[in-house]
């Protein structure tokens, strides 16, 4: 990795596939007392990410039997959101197993690594939807 800044990004749950021009309220975890998770995305010298994720547990599922949900995918996204909705999905994909999650017990991603190519990094800045926190791609820092 280099000495670009790190950013921060948010890991959440899906019941879904999301798509990855969604943001990450589509079809995210909702049981009680869910919320998002965080990590954060390293730079290579070439602008691509990686994000390594080992053993992150969500929060314990409250509620009733009501409160059953099967967990399929994954994703990571920009923590900052429009209006209190997700942030855009930076990359996404399936578990190795899918997760039931019912009351008293807690949802599990117990190892991820992501990777981002600087393209699609670059891309979605260009759309406005990263804002100012990534690095300058190809730009001396």
């Amino acid at each position: 990795m280099t000495n670009k800044k790190p950013m921060r990004v948010s890991v959440t749950l899906h019941k879904l596939e999301p798509d990855e021009n969604a943001n990450q309220s589509w079809k995210e975890a909702n049981y009680m007392h869910f919320n998002r998770q965080y990590a954060m995305m390293e730079f290579d010298a070439h602008g691509n990410g990686l994000v390594q994720i080992k053993n992150m547990a969500f929060p314990t599922c409250g509620g009733t039997d009501d409160e059953r949900q099967v967990l399929t995918h994954f994703s990571i996204g920009v923590c900052d959101g429009p209006n209190g909705a997700g942030g855009a999905i930076i990359n996404a994909g399936p578990l190795d197993n899918a997760i039931e999650v019912r009351p008293g017990n807690h949802p599990e991603l117990r190892a991820a690594m992501v990777g981002v190519y600087a393209e699609r990094l670059q891309q979605m800045r260009d759309d406005g939807r990263l804002f100012d926190h990534l690095p300058n791609f190809g730009r001396p820092d």
